[in-house]
């Protein structure tokens, strides 16, 4: 991290760009496009914690409904 950049920049779109990029190599079904778009939309003025609400509300429709397995997803992404 650099020096003056919000910390909620984590969880910015490069973030969210690799972490569709993880999943759908362990879960070829994702739908990257979709997700990102989702995801992307409406972040700018989130700060941190939001930010990571949204992202796993937005994962939880992407993904398996059954939680066991989305969690498998996740760790091995």
């Amino acid at each position: 991290m650099q020096k003056g950049i919000p910390l909620k920049n984590l969880l910015g779109l490069e973030a969210i760009d690799c972490l569709a990029h993880n999943i759908l190599l362990v879960y070829p079904q994702f739908d990257r496009e979709s997700f990102y778009r989702d995801a992307s939309n409406g972040l700018e003025p989130l700060g941190i914690l939001e930010r990571g609400k949204k992202l796993a509300r937005t994962l939880r429709l992407y993904l398996p409904q059954k939680y066991a397995t989305a969690i498998e997803i996740i760790l091995a992404s």
